[in-house]
């Protein structure tokens, strides 16, 4: 369906403006509290924390156009990510089509896209970029990107904001060695990006996310965003953010990454968004926003319900216009120290326990999961490999990690910070 549709508007070749976006970031990290995009004298305000809505070629996995409409517009935040790997094949198609890249790909006209190098939800195998590629992995295998062919592809996408080419891969990676090439090729590639970026005149609308390297290495970091800032000097407009690449996939974020984050945080340049990807738990969260973390992604929901899991977490009600989630907590927990590794976030769906369980996935929650289905039929989709079971997932896990934001917008703009929001959090979802 998404070859047709690729197919069809480029031969019918629509007529569009190119997009017109410019970009406000955050004044103060610690005080604003939106961010403002503008394009053609049509302004978009997207509050922070934000969530930036994952998507593989302009569609969130296994929703499509129709079944996106189940979800509470006023929760999502109009900015989607598309991934390279899932367009990159199509690069002839979209050129062909010489048109607005939303409108080829059927997004919303009013979207802000962000393009980004790799598909954070499926990350590529390791070990295969060299000193002067990156390698991405389309629908026919491996492709190896130099800084010149990714920036061609970038102008064909026109985003509105755009991460520089980076070697990120080393997330296994235990050598010093890999880790100062990482940093080394990184820093090259956006100086050989930055001169593209100025002499591009599609791209003249396109902000920049560079993408701090290093691995586990605090030196090395701190010496990859030093170099990154010197190439910066005097293009200081083309840049909207700052991304850290390739944090280690925990469960529970580590005193080791918090700190790295929040030193980062510290010397990166103020107004600039910082953004990270892959993170989804909630306590994760409220510690990256604390630590300085803005920007999410939700590749965090698509590997939930890729894996069969539902997201259950009561979230603390702090605004009477936002409904209590439940889920199989108790509402009347008194806030207490409790061993956040109770903290039960998930439930896997695919269990046999849950084949005669009639309740909805969370009580009281109003998606169309819940309202119209109960666990016993998800688990059954789940057990018979039926599509429509992930649909149904993917409806409920958006629906309440959006809530879920949503709640932190509302307590940063009661409160201006989340201290009490997650130790009542901590205590509505810990087995005791």
């Amino acid at each position: 369906m998404k070859h047709k549709r690729l197919l069809y508007f480029s031969i019918k070749r629509f007529k569009s403006t190119v997009s017109n976006m410019s970009t406000e970031c955050i004044k103060e990290k610690s005080q604003e509290k939106t961010l403002t995009f503008t394009r053609n004298e049509q302004v978009t305000h997207i509050g922070i924390p934000c969530c930036i809505m994952h998507t593989r070629t302009g569609c969130i996995p296994h929703l499509t156009e129709e079944t996106l409409d189940y979800l509470d517009k006023k929760l999502i935040q109009n900015i989607y990510q598309v991934p390279l790997p899932s367009v990159i094949d199509y690069q002839d198609i979209l050129e062909a089509a010489n048109t607005n890249t939303l409108e080829c790909l059927c997004m919303p006209n009013t979207s802000v896209l962000y393009a980004t190098v790799q598909d954070f939800s499926c990350l590529p195998p390791s070990g295969y970029n060299t000193n002067k590629t990156v390698a991405v992995w389309g629908a026919g295998g491996k492709i190896s990107v130099t800084p010149q062919s990714y920036m061609k592809l970038v102008e064909v996408l026109k985003p509105d904001i755009f991460q520089v080419l980076a070697d990120g891969d080393v997330l296994k990676a235990e050598s010093r060695k890999r880790i100062i090439k990482s940093v080394n090729r990184s820093v090259q590639y956006l100086d050989e990006c930055i001169k593209h970026h100025q002499q591009s005149k599609p791209l003249e609308n396109s902000k920049m996310i560079c993408m701090i390297e290093g691995g586990n290495n605090l030196e090395e970091r701190k010496r990859c965003m030093k170099l990154m800032l010197e190439k910066l000097k005097g293009h200081e407009d083309c840049v909207w953010g700052f991304g850290i690449d390739a944090l280690p996939r925990e469960k529970y974020i580590s005193e080791g990454t918090k700190t790295v984050i929040k030193l980062l945080n510290d010397e990166l340049p103020a107004g600039k968004p910082l953004l990270v990807h892959g993170f989804g738990h909630p306590l994760n969260i409220i510690d990256l926003i604390e630590d300085g973390v803005s920007v999410f992604d939700s590749t965090y929901v698509t590997e939930l319900s890729e894996s069969n899991h539902a997201l259950v977490y009561g979230i603390p009600s702090i605004d009477s216009s936002l409904s209590l989630l439940n889920g199989d907590a108790k509402t009347n927990c008194s806030i207490v120290d409790v061993d956040v590794r109770k903290f039960v976030e998930t439930i896997d769906i695919s269990d046999s326990c849950f084949s005669r369980s009639f309740a909805p996935l969370v009580e009281n929650c109003p998606c169309y999961t819940c309202v119209n289905h109960t666990r016993a039929y998800i688990q059954h989709l789940t057990v018979v490999n039926e599509m429509l079971a992930p649909v149904l997932l993917m409806l409920h896990n958006f629906h309440h990690h959006l809530t879920f934001f949503s709640a932190l917008r509302n307590e940063l703009n009661a409160c201006s910070n989340l201290k009490s929001f997650k130790q009542k959090l901590i205590a509505l979802n810990s087995m005791h």
